[in-house]
């Protein structure tokens, strides 16, 4: 993640909370030995993986495409990064940080 959006740190913390509650959800439902624990921990390992992986690529790719018209030389995207992509930003970085984890 490029500091471009400013979210690397947040996406660690939100990962940590969303894999605190899939695993405490399996391993709290008790089970009948440990082959039937290892089934729950990957089912929950599944539902982190299904949880996170589009905020995490929509927040990487829009990292990646504001870095590059932010380092452009084009005068096209130097025109476009100086006068429309400002108040673009502005919307997305609300966006970007406004996830919700849910309850532990």
């Amino acid at each position: 993640m490029t500091p471009d959006l400013g979210q690397g740190g947040c996406l660690a913390l939100e990962d940590g909370v969303v894999l605190a509650r899939c695993l405490a959800e399996a391993l709290c439902g008790g089970g009948n030995g440990e082959e039937e624990q290892n089934r729950r921990v990957e089912v929950a390992l599944k539902e982190y993986e299904k949880a996170r992986k589009w905020r995490a690529f929509r927040l990487v790719v829009g990292s990646f495409a504001f870095g590059f018209v932010q380092e452009s030389g084009n005068w096209f995207l130097r025109l476009v990064r100086e006068r429309l992509l400002p108040g673009f930003l502005v919307d997305r970085l609300f966006i970007a940080g406004s996830f919700d984890c849910g309850q532990l």
